[in-house]
C-alpha cells in the first residue's frame, strides 16, 4: 500500500534546478526539470560538456560478438530468477531466459541496411545507459524477435544514420516508416505500441507516481554524472539524490520496486544508478548502497532480470569511458 503523497517523499536538502547542458551520452538535450541538487561547482559544469569532436559518445573499442554472459557492475554470479511472487509473477519467466548475443558494432564502412522495409530496428550503443533504457524494454516485453538490435560504433558512425535519423543519436527506433528518439520517449513508445507485459500498472495513484519519477529522471541524471568530476565529498554530490531513490522506494511495500511491482520507472533510473555505482565505488571508493538498504535490494533485484542484465556494458571499458570524459585520464 502507499506511504504517503510524493512529495513526503523528497529530501529536504533538494533545491530548484532549471538549466540544459550536454553529456558525453546522446541523450541529454531535454530541459532538466527542478527537483534535484544543482551540480555544485564549476568543475561539475565543465564535466557535462566534456567529449569528443563531434559532442558523441566514444566508440565501442571492442565488438561483442560471441558475448552471452555480459559482465555486471557487480561481480554477484549469473542472474538467478526472481522469488515468485504476485509481484514478480511476469519477471520469473522472463528471468530464465537465455542471454542475447550481441551483434557487432556498425561503423562507417558498414552499408545500409534495408531502412522502411517493414523491420523494426532499435539503435543503440553499448556504452550509451540512455540507449539502454529502451532496450531494456525491448527485452523485458519479449521482443527480441519483433525489435532488431543494431548497434553503432559512434566514434566512426556509419553516415547513412544520419540520413534516416538527423540528430545522428542513440538511442533511436525505425518503426512504422519513421526513426524516433530521445530514450523516454522511446521508453514509453515501446510499452504503448508492442505486444508483452505492460511496464505500468493500472492502479492510477501509481501511475501518476510514476509520470512524476520519470519527469525527475533527467535531473537526477545530471546531478549523477556531475559528482563523477566533482573534487568534492562523493555524499555531498550524490548524496541526495541517491537519498531521494531510497526514500522514494519506500512509498509502495508490496514489492522491491519503485511502484512495488517492476516498472518502466525502475528502467529509467537503474541505468544511471548502476553508473553511479561503478564510478563512484571505483574512483572514489563510496559505496552508494551504505546506509540505504532500499537502495541494495532494488539492484539486487534488478540483477536477478535477464532483461536488464544483457544491456549491461562491460565494466572497465565504461569506466576507461568516464575517466577520459570525466577526469581527463
Amino acid at each position: 500500500m502507499a506511504k504517503g503523497k510524493f512529495e513526503a517523499v523528497m529530501p529536504a536538502s533538494l533545491v530548484s534546478h532549471d538549466s540544459e547542458a550536454p553529456t558525453p551520452f546522446d541523450d541529454m538535450n531535454k530541459k532538466l526539470e527542478p527537483v534535484l541538487p544543482p551540480v555544485a561547482s564549476p568543475e561539475t559544469d565543465q564535466a557535462l560538456t566534456i567529449g569528443d569532436k563531434s559532442g558523441k559518445l566514444e566508440s565501442d573499442s571492442a565488438p561483442l560478438d560471441g558475448e552471452t554472459e555480459p559482465p555486471g557492475w557487480r561481480e554477484k554470479g549469473k542472474p538467478e530468477a526472481p522469488p515468485d511472487s504476485q509481484s514478480q509473477s511476469v519477471t520469473v519467466e522472463e528471468g530464465r531466459r537465455k542471454a542475447e548475443v550481441r551483434p557487432i558494432p556498425l561503423g562507417s564502412s558498414s552499408p545500409p541496411l534495408g531502412f522502411f522495409n517493414g523491420t523494426s530496428r532499435l539503435y543503440v550503443s553499448y556504452k550509451c545507459p540512455y540507449a539502454q533504457r529502451p532496450w531494456i524494454v525491448r527485452n523485458y516485453k519479449g521482443l527480441r524477435d519483433t525489435i532488431r538490435l543494431v548497434a553503432l560504433d559512434l566514434q566512426d558512425r556509419p553516415s547513412w544514420f544520419k540520413d534516416i535519423h538527423p540528430p545522428n543519436k542513440v538511442p533511436a527506433l525505425e518503426h512504422n516508416n519513421q526513426v524516433i528518439g530521445e530514450s523516454l520517449d522511446l521508453v514509453k513508445y515501446i510499452d504503448a505500441h508492442f505486444d508483452g507485459p505492460p511496464l505500468l500498472p493500472d492502479d492510477p495513484s501509481k501511475r501518476e507516481y510514476a509520470e512524476e519519477l520519470i519527469s525527475y529522471s533527467n535531473t537526477y541524471t545530471k546531478t549523477i554524472l556531475g559528482s563523477f568530476a566533482s573534487k568534492g565529498n562523493p555524499e555531498d554530490d550524490a548524496g541526495p539524490s541517491l537519498d531521494f531513490v531510497e526514500t522514494s522506494l519506500s512509498k509502495y511495500d508490496d514489492g522491491p520496486f519503485f511502484l512495488g511491482q517492476f516498472s518502466m520507472v525502475d528502467i529509467v533510473y537503474i541505468t544511471i544508478t548502476a553508473l553511479a555505482d561503478l564510478v563512484l565505488g571505483d574512483v572514489k571508493k563510496y559505496d552508494i548502497t551504505t546506509g540505504r538498504p532500499r537502495l541494495a535490494k532494488w539492484i539486487e533485484e534488478l540483477e536477478k532480470m535477464q532483461a536488464y542484465v544483457d544491456t549491461k556494458p562491460v565494466p572497465q571499458e565504461m569506466l576507461d569511458l568516464i575517466k577520459k570524459k570525466f577526469l581527463g585520464k
